[in-house]
């Protein structure tokens, strides 16, 4: 098993996820191009992956939308909470 880490840079959650995204991905090609590693299968714990064989859901979404949707309002939050 093979195991890399992706260490996170200074910013936003949302550019954070799209840097962890492109790098994890990149990486990976890496491997395979390079260094001729190729994965019998890619697991990851989140739907961070593009090319992942298996992922594991670790929360029903619908649910937690449910339960968080006055925090979750417009209203309620100005658009820049979410780039935070």
């Amino acid at each position: 098993m093979r195991w890399h880490k992706i260490s996170r840079i200074p910013g936003p959650h949302l550019v954070n996820f799209l840097w962890w995204l492109a790098a994890n991905h990149l990486w990976r090609w890496w491997d395979a191009r390079v260094r001729g590693l190729r994965p019998d299968l890619v697991y990851t714990a989140g739907t961070n992956c593009w090319d992942s064989k298996l992922i594991s859901v670790h929360i029903v979404f619908a649910e937690f939308v449910r339960m968080a949707e006055p925090e979750l309002r417009f209203s309620v939050n100005p658009f820049r909470f979410g780039l935070d």
